[in-house]
């Protein structure tokens, strides 16, 4: 049992974790429900549900009576377990962000879960739920006045908070869904379509057939064509739907030298970041987006602001965007990123990488055309040597050297013209007090670092750049790796000599904005 000093949290957690467990195995809850429809496993299903909702409750009360949390000496303290005890301490001064997140669970039941960031990876150190709304303000209060950005005045909390400096529109959040890349979900949705199971392709083949009437006596390819149309379809429409749901209501607020972000429909996300704290301001474009002159644009954090703990997941997956604009239009950026990045930055006048990039790439896309040709060529040879006339023999006979001319030509074709439009989109720019770089050709993403922010510099040199006289070079900030912007940006393809010197000049400048930055980032 938690000792009396330490406060509990809510008893109603047992409700959260029930959400929580539904909503992590919704598929296979559904694939169940479809089959217990059919009158199929009725039983298998009451003793699954039985099984996972007694061992949810057990779970939930042992966690109520062994989880607590108290602040003491400068630290946060969170304890719990039975068999497997841990005693965990966070100190004040050390945590990045403190972020709110509330299912509708949640918000039923006037929960929130609040996730506690330190600069110790991508994840939140500790994640305190549920608790309710004014424990959750009070904690939050004193971890704000005690440690995230030092103290501020009881009113920064207390009062009314000021007007919004950016708010997303419904109309912007519907063309960010719509200009997003979102083919891997789509591909998703077509497998989660096909493990479904026969039932539910039963149901739908029926229904068109039912609809389309004789339009499906045609050749079977337009049929299939037109089902590959129509999930791509309804993807473009979910994908709009998520982007709405997810950031709703999407506002960003400053707060005594702090970033306030607030957003979500269903599952809420308010985090708060000191401005001091950021490392990295990053735009990105889609292809739809850079045609359109639109763009998103991110910040990283050392704490990984919002990445999602694994203990609580409300709203985990939207918290590990670390977006503060999900549309803006191009020239709105200096404005927006002005909020949390508040120096001068610019790609006007940037330079371009070395023109011996497309040499080296027209090098390297050689080889690699030689070899896939060589290694297509023997394959095909060996299987004409065991021929035995079947469909891949004869696909072989008429297109084995057709498909090596392919490989040969086309893979340094497309190599070329990779190179080409590196050389000619990739900029970078050094501002002083910001390193800028712009890398991409189709989508776009552009990297604004803030010179004292940086940790590490680095050269480095393949055997391609080597016989070139060619070097990248890295630069890394405290940002948390593996998120989505991660810590690290890279130029690449420079000469020799433009990188030596800007790899001493950063070097320098970084060295002397450390001591602008007392805790190390």
């Amino acid at each position: 049992m938690s000792s009396p000093d330490y406060e509990r949290i809510h008893p109603l957690t047992i409700l959260v974790n029930l959400e929580r467990a539904i909503r992590r195995m919704i598929f296979v809850v559904v694939v169940v429900v479809i089959n217990m429809i059919q009158g199929e496993g009725f039983d298998q299903f009451e003793i699954f549900g039985a099984a996972l909702g007694g061992f949810i409750v057990i779970d939930a009360v042992i966690r109520y009576f062994t989880y607590g949390y108290r602040i003491r000496g400068g630290h946060l303290e969170i304890k719990q377990g039975v068999l497997m005890r841990s005693n965990r301490s966070i100190p004040l001064d050390r945590i990045q962000n403190i972020n709110f997140q509330r299912s509708v669970t949640h918000r039923l039941t006037g929960l929130v879960d609040l996730e506690i960031e330190t600069a110790a990876g991508s994840k939140a150190e500790a994640s305190i739920s549920a608790l309710d709304l004014e424990s959750a303000e009070r904690l939050r209060r004193q971890l704000v006045s005690q440690g995230v950005g030092g103290p501020v005045p009881d009113r920064a909390l207390d009062e009314p908070e000021a007007a919004p400096i950016y708010t997303a529109s419904l109309k912007q959040l519907a063309l960010a869904g719509a200009t997003e890349n979102r083919w891997p979900a789509i591909i998703g949705l077509l497998v989660a379509a096909g493990a479904v199971g026969s039932t539910l392709t039963r149901i739908i083949v029926d229904a068109i057939e039912s609809a389309a009437g004789e339009a499906l006596s045609g050749p079977r390819w337009m049929v299939y064509a037109g089902g590959i149309l129509l999930v791509a379809l309804l993807g473009w429409i979910l994908s709009i739907g998520a982007s709405i749901v997810t950031y709703y209501n999407f506002q960003v607020r400053l707060l005594d030298g702090r970033f306030r972000r607030t957003y979500g429909l269903l599952s809420t996300v308010e985090n708060i970041v000191p401005l001091r704290r950021i490392q990295l301001l990053v735009v990105r474009q889609s292809l739809v987006q850079r045609l359109l002159g639109y763009c998103r644009i991110f910040v990283d954090t050392a704490g990984g602001f919002g990445a999602g703990s694994g203990e609580g997941d409300a709203g985990a997956s939207a918290a590990k965007s670390s977006l503060i604009s999900p549309l803006s239009k191009l020239e709105d950026v200096p404005v927006i990123g002005r909020i949390a990045l508040p120096a001068e930055y610019s790609l006007a006048g940037a330079q371009r990488i070395s023109p011996l990039t497309m040499n080296r790439r027209i090098r390297l896309s050689i080889i690699v055309g030689v070899v896939m040709a060589s290694a297509f060529l023997s394959v095909s040879l060996f299987i004409a040597s065991l021929a035995d006339g079947s469909p891949p023999d004869q696909f072989l006979a008429v297109w084995r050297w057709p498909i090596f001319a392919a490989l040969l030509l086309g893979i340094p074709a497309i190599g070329t013209w990779e190179g080409w439009l590196s050389y000619k989109t990739a900029r970078w720019q050094d501002q002083d007090s910001v390193l800028a770089i712009r890398l991409g050709a189709l989508g776009r993403t552009s990297w604004f670092v803030p010179v004292s922010k940086i940790q590490t510099i680095s050269l480095t040199e393949n055997p391609g750049q080597r016989r070139l006289n060619l070097v990248s070079l890295d630069v890394t900030t405290a940002a948390a790796s593996g998120g989505l912007v991660g810590g690290t940006v890279t130029i690449p393809d420079l000469d020799r000599s433009v990188a030596e010197g800007l790899y001493a000049s950063l070097h320098e400048r970084a060295k002397q904005g450390a001591r602008l930055n007392p805790d190390g980032f």
